[in-house]
Order: C-alpha cells, then sequence, then structure tokens
C-alpha cells in the first residue's frame, strides 16, 4: 500500500513495526510517498490496494474535480475505510521569522502566505483563519513552496508568513522561525486530516483482508493515541527523524473507525471556500465511507 510520509501515519507505522498485519495472517508492504494525487492514480492503476492522505484530495477525485487523463475521464470509485489523524493544537501552524513585521493573522491583507500547493487541507485551514481574522481570501498571494525549503524561502523573502505542519514545526523553530497561529482554532478546531482509502471494487472484492487489515490498523491507531514512545519510535524509522526531533513534536488525534460528523467538515470547508462546485452542496460524505452501495 501506499504510505503517506507523514506524522499522522504513526498508527500504520506502528502496525507493521510491531508485526500487526502478519498476526492477522497479511504481507503489507508500505511505499512511502509524498504526494497524494500519485496515490489516487496507483489505486486506479492497482499498483496499490490502500493509500493513505488527506480527504480534501479524496473528495475532490471523487467528484471529479481531478481526473487524470490517462484514465479516459474514468473517476475513482473511493472508499474511505478509516482515519487516520485530526487535528490537536500546535500541528499545524501558521509561521513567521523572529525580524518579521508581520505580529498578527489581520496583518497578512496584502501579503503572501506559503502552502504546499492549492486545494488540500492546508488551503482550508489558511483560508478559514484569515476569514476569521478579517482578511479576504483574495487580498493575499499563496506561493507554492515545499515544507523543506520554507527557511531558506524565508531567507530569500519569498513570503511574509507559511503553512508549516510538524514536523517542521519543530525542526523550524530551531532555526528561529516561530508561530504566528495555531491552526487548531475556531472553525477548524480538531478538523481532520488524513485517512485510508481504497476503492469500491477492491473493498468488495476482498471483505475477509480488509476486515484483516482494518484489525491490525486500529490496533496500531491505539497504541498511537496511548503510547508516545511507540509514536516517537516509528517516526524514527519510517521517516528517519532524529530523536531530538520526536521527542519534541506535537501530535495529531490517532482515532479508530470513520466519523462521518466530522468528515462532513471537509465537504463543507471546500463549498465554503470554492474548493468544490456547489452543484455538490449535498454531497453526503458517508456515500464515501466504508464498501458504499454494494
Amino acid at each position: 500500500m501506499d504510505a503517506f510520509g507523514a506524522i499522522d501515519t504513526a498508527g500504520l507505522f506502528i502496525a507493521q513495526q510491531d508485526g500487526l498485519f502478519a498476526k492477522q495472517g497479511l504481507t503489507v508492504k508500505l511505499r512511502p510517498q509524498l504526494l497524494i494525487q500519485p496515490q489516487v492514480d496507483d489505486l486506479l492503476q492497482g499498483k496499490a490496494d490502500i493509500a493513505s492522505g488527506d480527504y480534501v484530495t479524496f473528495i475532490e477525485n471523487q467528484t471529479g474535480g481531478d481526473p487524470d487523463p490517462g484514465f479516459n475521464g474514468r473517476k475513482p470509485d473511493l472508499r474511505i475505510i478509516s482515519e487516520s489523524s485530526f487535528l490537536q493544537p500546535n500541528v499545524l501552524e501558521l509561521v513567521t521569522t523572529p525580524r518579521s513585521p508581520i505580529t498578527s493573522v489581520a496583518a497578512l491583507k496584502g501579503k503572501s502566505v506559503s502552502v504546499l500547493g492549492p486545494k488540500n487541507v492546508g488551503d482550508i485551514l489558511v483560508d478559514s483563519l484569515l476569514q476569521t481574522h478579517g482578511v479576504p481570501v483574495a487580498k493575499v498571494r499563496f506561493p507554492d513552496v515545499p515544507f523543506p525549503e520554507i527557511g531558506h524561502a524565508f531567507d530569500q523573502r519569498r513570503m511574509d508568513a507559511a503553512f508549516a505542519p510538524e514536523p517542521f514545526v519543530t525542526l523550524l523553530a530551531q532555526g528561529g522561525v516561530q508561530e504566528l497561529a495555531d491552526l487548531d482554532q475556531g472553525a477548524t478546531e480538531n478538523f481532520p486530516i488524513q485517512g485510508l482509502v481504497t476503492t469500491g471494487s477492491w473493498a468488495r472484492s476482498h471483505p475477509n483482508t480488509l476486515r484483516a487489515f482494518l484489525t491490525a490498523y486500529n490496533q496500531g491507531q491505539a497504541i498511537a493515541a496511548t503510547d508516545r514512545a511507540a509514536v516517537e519510535r516509528a517516526l524514527e524509522t519510517f521517516l528517519n527523524l532524529p530523536p531530538v526531533v520526536v521527542a519534541l513534536v506535537s501530535l495529531p488525534a490517532f482515532p479508530q473507525g470513520v466519523n462521518p460528523i466530522r468528515l462532513q467538515r471537509t465537504v463543507s470547508a471546500m463549498l465554503q471556500f470554492g474548493m468544490l462546485s456547489q452543484k455538490y452542496r449535498g454531497f453526503d460524505i458517508r456515500s464515501m465511507i466504508g464498501t458504499g452501495p454494494a
């Protein structure tokens, strides 16, 4: 399966590292990924059975917002099989430099805020924060800056503030970059971040395999939610982070199962900020959960 390289994937890493999949009779091969869209493409091509990533990308694909031309317009029949994480304090932040004249979110009007790319969960969180502080999204520029390049981009004055997730928040703090605002607040408090998906056809064709996978995965999630030391070991192993960093990173929540009320918040936010066409204003996330209609 494709595994997104982020702290949100810790429960999956633990299930693999602790042999929980093997105890269910499964051989799971994790392929680390840095982007979400290629994982959806892998599902369609049969290169992966399950993938991890953010709900915005999954919903956009499901509603036809980003169909791959190579699939002749065929939309992926994605099914969310489990949550991976939802937001907690200090996990996703807006950061700036100590020398910056920007000392409040309201001061970002007419300025630039770097994001990883358009139409992702970071966009939702930043747009919501700006709106809460009375800053029109149209009055802010959003250059694309990869997370590892944020520090260098600040040095080049390519932006005034940056969206950053852990572990980059901790890594950047060591270089003097500081928090401007925590994104776990207001309308995006406890916001759903990442989950696992497969295709409806694979789920229906492999019910026993899926059941065994989720049993092991939920065990990994339970460990991630209660045993920080286990999370730190997994992040050191799978993300190659040094112990001094994993000891300091803030962690998201690691839920089990799927909470449709929580995930519907992503749909609502996508509609609110123009990431989803208004023709989908009645879209119910439950249509994407589990195996879906037979």
